[in-house]
Parts: structure tokens; sequence; C-alpha cells
């Protein structure tokens, strides 16, 4: 999003877990402790997450510091297949979007006495400034898709494609 603030791009779709940020709501949904299914939770959680800033880390430490677990970060990669990848393998738990949870991945929660991790929002912001008709008919359309996929029962991103 800063990068639209410096007006180093056009348009940003991001993310937030507290507060209300600038720009059109895109919908949200819940974060959710991701492991893997194959493997036992280890006494000191191992955490994978994206780099700083990332309100999901944030989000994740803030619940971690309100429960008695005790935890580490273990790994840290800037892509969403880098951090599932080490949940999947049992290496680390890591706090994902319910959406984006795949098969290999449970949820973890109450019964392995998680903390609850918050509802996150997707945001798109646009340069205020910018009046070219290709930004906003992309502004537009990214509005559009995201309404059409959270009024279908919160489509899988992956569908995003496909729908027209």
């Amino acid at each position: 999003m800063k990068k639209v603030e410096t007006q180093e791009l056009d348009l940003a779709v991001g993310s937030l877990c507290k507060g209300r940020a600038e720009g059109r709501g895109l919908g949200g949904e819940r974060l959710v402790w991701a492991f893997s299914t194959s493997a036992e939770v280890p006494s000191v959680l191992p955490l994978a997450f994206f780099p700083e800033p990332c309100p999901y880390r944030e989000a994740a430490l803030r619940a971690l510091a309100g429960s008695q677990k005790r935890w580490r970060i273990v790994s840290t990669s800037p892509s969403l297949a880098g951090v599932r990848a080490a949940a999947m393998a049992g290496l680390a738990l890591t706090p994902l979007p319910r959406q984006t949870v795949r098969p290999g991945l449970r949820i973890l929660g109450t019964k392995e006495k998680m903390p609850r991790l918050p509802e996150m929002e997707y945001v798109l912001k646009a340069k205020k400034t910018d009046t070219r008709p290709a930004v906003s008919a992309l502004a537009n359309l990214v509005q559009e898709m995201a309404t059409a996929i959270s009024t279908d029962a919160v489509a899988p991103l992956g569908r995003l494609s496909t729908r027209r």
C-alpha cells in the first residue's frame, strides 16, 4: 500500500488484520493456524511467516503473546508456497487465510489450545489523483470480481480466472 502512496504503483491489493485502511474493501476472512495433517504439534511451536511487515505475522504474534504457548520462528518465506510447504512438511505452523488451506494441511484450533486469530480484510488502494480510464477500469474489475467471489459462498481464489 505504501508504494501506491509514494506513487510507485497505480493500484495495490493488500490485507490487514486490524483497523480500517483507506481504499475499497474487497471482503475478508478469518486467519487460521495451518499445520501438517500427518505430524504431531510440537510443544514449542515452530512458526513459518512471511517477512515483515506482514499483517498475518503481526496477528499471530499478538495472539501468541496472550497465550501460554511457547514458540520460535523457524522459517520465513516471501511466498505462500514457501510457508505452506513448511507447514505441509510438519516443519512449522503458519497463519493463513482459511481459503488458502489446501490438502495436506489441517486447521488447528481449540482442541490444540491454539489462540484464535482475527478476521483479515482485503483492500484495494488506488492513487487518489489518478484519472486514467484503464486504471479506473482495472480497479472496478478487481472490486467486481471480489464481490462475485464473496457472494458465491467465498469461492476458492483459483476459480477467479474462470468466472465471467
